[in-house]
């Protein structure tokens, strides 16, 4: 057998009849990463008062629903990037309501010292990760997602990113800390690598800075 020609990274394998599959796969590896992180992010606190970490499956009238979307998101994550829609809705969905209810009056300003704990930021960071991964995963019999699905992205990321700008401007008015006004940052920051994202994967963020041809 010739080895000369060999290269890992363009190697591919007939695994069980189902088709080539690529031994390397860069994109299969940050999805699983970022999955990853998602998943593993529920085992710590999501958040801290006073001190005490509160875990993110500890009940919550105005987040119950977000260890549902945190774990099927992760599992998504993992099979396409897609997935990291749904992980940063739960994500937005945990970190909104704290500043929101305190706007509408419905928990009081002087609530104790509280922050976001370190699972909020491993999903954070696993969020990030997925939103790099492949588009479809796991890609048997030449089964692809079609490419429009691409400008989801952009256009949830730029709402996401204006309603993370909301929520740091609703940090600051209620007079808090621009610490406890971080996290808004982040759904913001979060926006814009999703919308840049999807622009990249459109192929449209070439098409803008693609200099104009000389007739």
């Amino acid at each position: 057998m010739d080895y000369r020609n060999t290269n890992c990274s363009n190697q591919h394998v007939d695994l069980m009849g189902l088709g080539p599959m690529r031994i390397l796969d860069v994109g299969l590896f940050i999805s699983v990463l970022g999955g990853g992180l998602s998943l593993a992010s529920t085992l710590f606190p999501w958040y801290g008062v006073g001190g005490q970490g509160i875990s993110l499956f500890e009940p919550a009238t105005n987040s119950w629903f977000v260890p549902w979307l945190i774990l099927i998101g992760g599992v998504l994550s993992i099979l396409s990037r897609y997935g990291a829609l749904v992980t940063s809705f739960g994500f937005w969905a945990y970190q909104s309501g704290p500043p929101l209810f305190m706007y509408f009056g419905l928990i009081p300003i002087s609530v104790p010292e509280y922050s976001f704990g370190l699972g909020f930021w491993i999903a954070w960071i696993g969020i990030l990760i997925s939103l790099q991964g492949g588009s479809w995963n796991f890609a048997v019999a030449g089964l692809r997602l079609p490419n429009v699905m691409e400008w989801v992205f952009p256009g949830v990321g730029v709402l996401m990113a204006i309603i993370g700008i909301f929520a740091y401007d609703i940090t600051r008015a209620n007079g808090l800390s621009f610490l406890r006004a971080i996290p808004a940052l982040a759904i913001a920051a979060m926006g814009m690598v999703m919308a840049c994202s999807g622009l990249i994967r459109t192929g449209a963020w070439a098409k803008m800075f693609e200099p104009r041809s000389k007739h």
